[in-house]
């Protein structure tokens, strides 16, 4: 091996420190938005580190909160050993005869995906240890565990922002009325939120869109799984298929295909049991059912996730009609305001990804021949997300635009700033370092 010459490495490396350093150095913020520029890359690090602890902190306080909501509604509500509802005895019902061999659309009628039984079938299984009574309160208290995950999955999504930003995305969503109600029994809204969220954290990279390829193939398998839950799943896929479309050629199709070999491999069994009593089951009997629920002005302020406030409309159809007006009018012109007075603050591909999926979702619930009161826990994280969103940008614009600026820059699209490297070609197991590197020394000769 030739003798490297020192002088040239300590060349290059004070070259890189001058030039590139400082542009990563002031591309990166602290809390409240300052900038860095001034202060050392461990200072600033340091800074980073400590906000991101900070919000995990945030997190777990807010999802500890929304496991006590759940217990206190569970224990002192009649929930606990009560019968509050029909849908989680038929979903339960159908996992029993699962376990027993017993398949939906074959042997029964079943109108829902099947991977509500698949959910269950742990709690199903038990009853033979148990009883049937004590086993069904199990699988109620498992979905109040799945709910207070979700909390979890969607603060996650926003670790690395601002804590304000965290404390509101979490605590739309652990407290919103969908949220808590839909969590008071054996539904299939949070096992859905469940898998989308948890798609949704494979298919981003901080902001962005990730740029690997099985990290969108798995993102792509969680939608097929919700897709099999419930097929409202296929709304934040629409919506994760828009903001991929300046991603690299294929990455849509990774995706679909995912969510293809996901949806089928959940399903697959009962689809080859009886093929066209499951189509017309899950697809026509849903979209063709009679009416029934509440109604549109109800909708919409249940959708809010403003606990009582649907109660209140249905009550006082004119001051919940006011409020629910004035409500709009705030979020339409506090969305103005981040679209055109500050056009700086690009939307990432996350905040898109939340916008469109609340705009699908919302539609979709709106113009839905049936409604009930547990729809909008599926609407909760993601009008959490825009809320957050809005709110960030109005209040602290500086954090926001440095953030998006990153997030569409290129070839430092995907730079994390909790961990600071060399350029790859600068790695001596690159085969660009010995280029680079002899006309670097030959520059200094």
């Amino acid at each position: 091996m030739e003798d490297v010459d020192t002088a040239a490495i300590a060349t290059c490396v004070t070259t890189w420190a001058d030039d590139t350093l400082p542009t990563l150095i002031n591309g990166m913020s602290v809390s409240r938005g300052t900038r860095a520029a001034n202060d050392p890359p461990d200072v600033v690090i340091g800074s980073e580190l400590e906000r991101l602890r900070r919000n995990w902190r945030v997190i777990a306080v807010i999802a500890a909160a929304a496991l006590g909501v759940l217990a206190l509604q569970a224990f002192l509500h009649g929930h606990f050993s009560a019968v509050d509802e029909y849908d989680d005895g038929v979903y339960f019902g159908a996992s029993l005869e699962l376990s027993h061999g017993v398949l939906a659309y074959r042997d029964f009628a079943f109108i829902q995906p099947p991977m509500i039984t698949v959910w269950m079938l742990p709690f199903a299984g038990l009853s033979s240890l148990t009883g049937t009574a004590v086993a069904m309160e199990a699988g109620r208290f498992f979905v109040d565990l799945v709910s207070v995950t979700n909390v979890v999955l969607v603060g996650a999504l926003v670790r690395r922002r601002s804590t304000l930003h965290v404390i509101v995305v979490t605590g739309i969503t652990a407290f919103s009325q969908g949220t808590i109600r839909s969590s008071q029994t054996i539904l299939i809204e949070p096992f859905l939120v469940l898998a989308c969220l948890t798609a949704l954290l494979f298919l981003m990279h901080g902001d962005a869109v990730t740029l690997s390829s099985r990290r969108v193939g798995w993102s792509g398998a969680c939608f097929g799984v919700a897709g099999a839950t419930k097929v409202w799943a296929i709304f934040p896929l629409v919506a994760a298929l828009i903001i991929m479309s300046t991603v690299k050629k294929g990455g849509r199709r990774t995706l679909v295909g995912g969510a293809l070999i996901g949806f089928f491999a959940c399903s697959l069994p009962f689809i080859v049991g009886a093929p066209v009593a499951f189509f017309h089951e899950v697809l026509v009997t849903q979209a063709t059912r009679n009416a029934g629920g509440l109604a549109l002005p109800e909708r919409m302020a249940d959708l809010t996730g403003i606990p009582g406030f649907s109660s209140l409309t249905e009550q006082h159809r004119v001051l919940g009609l006011g409020l629910l007006a004035l409500l709009l009018l705030i979020g339409s012109l506090a969305l103005l305001v981040c679209r055109n007075v500050r056009e700086r603050l690009r939307w990432s591909p996350l905040e898109r990804f939340s916008l469109w999926s609340t705009l699908l979702v919302g539609a979709a619930l709106l113009l839905s021949p049936t409604y009930y009161y547990h729809y909008s826990g599926f609407m909760a994280p993601f009008l959490a997300l825009v809320v957050g969103t809005v709110i960030a940008k109005l209040r602290d614009p500086l954090e926001t635009c440095s953030r998006s600026d990153r997030s569409s820059s290129g070839p430092w699209s995907n730079w994390s700033p909790y961990r600071l490297s060399l350029p790859s070609c600068w790695r001596p197991s690159s085969p660009r370092y010995s280029t680079f590197l002899s006309h670097r020394m030959s520059a200094t000769r």
